[in-house]
């Protein structure tokens, strides 16, 4: 049994709607309360799963998507498969730089989520390409 395109697309975009978003995703996923209710010495590194690096995941989720979308979309010459992916991988894009925008001044390896956003972008970038070279292409050829 396969799985649709379009229900696989929509489970992703849901799972990336949630951990990006949810005020409650750290919680759920780590089992702990959220950042700000810890103490925390002060050059104590940062671990577990921040909204920042939520915000990744769910780009990086959204750009790998994307990739595949793409990829696949050229091998087998599929329209439909192309548009899924070029719409993740914009949209991965556009999530990677307003999280980039808005952690302008945290450092990498800060659990800012930095360092996902710039490879989400990477690939949101590359599996744009990727569909939009067989959108491109005329329906006969």
């Amino acid at each position: 049994m396969a799985i649709s395109p379009r229900l696989f697309f929509a489970a992703v975009l849901l799972l990336s709607v949630w951990l990006t978003f949810s005020t409650a995703a750290n919680a759920a996923l780590t089992g702990q309360a959220s950042d700000s209710q810890l103490p925390k010495p002060e050059n104590a590194p940062v671990t577990g799963l921040t909204a920042g690096r939520s915000k990744s995941i769910a780009a990086g989720l959204l750009a790998v998507v994307s990739v595949v979308g793409g990829g696949m979309a050229k091998i087998r010459r599929r329209r439909t498969l192309a548009k899924i992916g070029l719409t993740t991988g914009l949209v991965a894009v556009l999530i990677s730089l307003i999280h980039l925008s808005t952690s302008a001044g945290a450092a990498l390896g800060s659990g800012s989520g930095k360092a996902g956003a710039f490879i989400a972008l990477v690939l949101g970038l590359i599996g744009s390409s990727l569909s939009g070279l067989v959108l491109r292409q005329k329906a006969g050829s």
